[in-house]
């Protein structure tokens, strides 16, 4: 029986949804969710096994708060990040902070 959770980032992506849907299908333990997206517009497309937690990754408070808030009380022993920004031709200083200064702080925290 599994008890360590797994946090998906960029879980309202299809990639993520398609992982995360099948890790709770598997019962592989607690499946954090978090994305961008408010609530209310991400009920119903994620299965009610997974909590979906609005975080902004590419704010360093709200990542602290996130992994030393639900991610702990989880037992979170497993990341899956597949939050990057969706056109891999745009680029600038927010495409940036997406896809490298988050996941630096990511791994950092």
């Amino acid at each position: 029986m599994p008890v360590a959770g797994i946090l998906v980032s960029g879980a309202t992506t299809p990639l993520g949804r398609a992982v995360v849907e099948r890790l709770v299908a598997d019962d592989r333990g607690p499946v954090l969710a978090v994305g961008l997206e408010a609530p209310d517009s991400v009920r119903g497309t994620l299965p009610d096994g997974a909590s979906y937690h609005q975080v902004d990754i590419t704010r360093p408070r709200r990542v602290r708060k996130l992994l030393f808030g639900p991610v702990r009380e989880a037992k979170v022993q497993a990341v899956v990040h597949l939050a990057m920004h969706r056109r891999a031709s745009d680029s600038g200083a927010r495409v940036h902070r997406l896809n490298v200064d988050a996941t630096r702080l990511m791994l950092r925290l």
